[in-house]
């Protein structure tokens, strides 16, 4: 059987969807001199997951808060709408011939730094979708 990979899939509904869900804009890449805040996607990770007769793939994804706001409330309603669009319904991969079976928040850790006299507030949040191959 011809094993399939289908991140491409699902970052684009994930970007259709943030893009809809989220202020402010989700990234793949920031410029250095981006303002924050801003949303970034880290690199996915994936794992077969399947059977003789299914294919199966778990896709882990991270996404990175930045800000600079200097009380935790812009930094906390980011990462509550975050997860609050990621996992409020599974993702339609149905054009492209998946299924999207589970979506899971798995962790979130964060911390804060210095960037000369500004401070930075940084979380990365890590989700998980099962994806299955339906066509």
């Amino acid at each position: 059987m011809t094993e399939h990979l289908p991140i491409s899939k699902l970052l684009k509904a994930i970007y259709t969807r943030l893009g809809t869900d989220l202020t402010p804009e989700v990234f793949d890449y920031v410029d250095p001199k981006r303002e924050m805040p801003y949303v970034s996607l880290g690199a996915p990770q994936a794992v077969s997951n399947g059977s003789k007769t299914q294919q199966i793939c778990d896709i882990t994804i991270p996404f990175d808060i930045w800000t600079n706001y200097r009380g935790m409330k812009e930094f906390t309603d980011l990462a509550e709408a975050l997860v609050v669009s990621i996992t409020k319904s599974d993702l339609d991969l149905s054009a492209d011939g998946y299924h999207v079976v589970r979506t899971r928040f798995d962790s979130m850790a964060s911390d804060k730094n210095f960037d000369g006299a500004i401070l930075v507030q940084h979380a990365v949040l890590t989700f998980t979708w099962k994806v299955q191959k339906v066509s």
